[in-house]
């Protein structure tokens, strides 16, 4: 029985060797048929730029996909919507603030104007307490339409 096993593990060996001699043959006769048929030129500078290209994709793709590179693009991604949002709505924003401003300078001014008249109309008759009470419900309506 001794001898069985001495030749079974002979065996195992012989094939483990003849194995790894065939995968070492495979490989040298790929190597040499790329040796062939090896690229010239411009195209041989393309492929390697091409797979120097998929491999930075690769490592960003696998960066993306770890924890800290999922937050690092919503914060990004976030800020960057932030940057485009506003550039989007500033020119909106501008002209709604000049229309506001300009509708707030004119009811400003006619108000004045209606106090002046009022002012006048009570100094001459030298009632300041109805002037105080016309003052006062003309602001309140410069309140109510601001």
């Amino acid at each position: 029985m001794f001898v069985n096993e001495q030749m079974a593990d002979e065996r195992r060996s012989v094939r483990r060797r003849s194995l790894e001699d065939r995968l070492y043959d495979d490989r040298r006769h790929d190597d040499r048929l790329y040796d062939e048929v090896k690229p010239e030129g411009d195209l041989a500078a393309l492929r390697r730029r091409l797979v120097s290209v998929v491999a930075v994709l690769k490592e960003f793709a696998t960066f993306c996909l770890s924890q800290f590179g999922l937050l690092v693009l919503v914060v990004s991604y976030s800020l960057i919507g932030a940057v485009i949002f506003g550039q989007l709505e500033r020119p909106n924003e501008k002209n709604s603030c000049l229309t506001n401003k300009n509708l707030y300078n004119f009811a400003e001014t006619s108000m004045v104007d209606r106090m002046w008249e009022v002012v006048k109309a009570y100094q001459q008759l030298n009632d300041y307490d109805d002037a105080t009470q016309a003052l006062q419900g003309l602001l309140s309506e410069f309140k109510d339409t601001v």
